[in-house]
């Protein structure tokens, strides 16, 4: 498309050319500088994903369409958070909560769910989340070591010297 913004000049030919329509809201996307422009940007997509659905896709490829739209739209919130390499919860959950309140996603939509979980937690950036994860991976397979070497450790402690049908505890 040459135009400067196809949805104002002609809906009906930007849902025609969906794909490079849809190239046009990203290219302003990674442009907004706001929450309102960025919202504004996701209500042309969901519309003109909507409209492409109803009158371009093939009833039998809806379903893969949809899986593709869904991924799309959430690739548009995460970029919204980046901090970085890493993903901000709390913007996250801001972008979430703009995006359940203007009804484009269901408060029960797993990426709703896991931004407000993580800001609540106190997660900050999905660096801060791998260190916990790291950090709770590491106890856990302490507490396993325990809980395997502590019927040995208790046995010897109980019978210091003594054997049991004199076989000497495995290591």
């Amino acid at each position: 498309m040459t135009s400067t913004d196809p949805i104002a000049d002609d809906p009906a030919l930007a849902v025609v050319n969906w794909r490079e329509t849809r190239e046009y809201i990203h290219s302003e996307f990674d442009k907004a500088t706001t929450s309102q422009q960025r919202g504004a940007l996701l209500a042309m997509f969901k519309a003109l994903m909507d409209a492409v659905e109803r009158t371009m896709i093939d009833p039998q490829e809806v379903d893969k369409f949809r899986k593709a739209r869904e991924s799309d739209y959430c690739f548009f919130l995460v970029k919204e958070c980046r901090d970085g390499d890493n993903i901000n919860s709390e913007l996250l959950d801001r972008a979430t909560k703009r995006e359940v309140e203007a009804g484009r996603m269901s408060p029960e939509h797993d990426l709703y769910k896991l931004a407000h979980a993580a800001s609540r937690l106190g997660i900050g950036t999905t660096k801060q989340l791998r260190e916990m994860e790291a950090w709770t991976t590491a106890r856990r397979e302490r507490r396993e070591r325990i809980e395997r070497l502590l019927p040995r450790w208790l046995k010897s402690w109980i019978m210091p010297n003594k054997t049991v049908n004199s076989q000497s505890p495995k290591g």
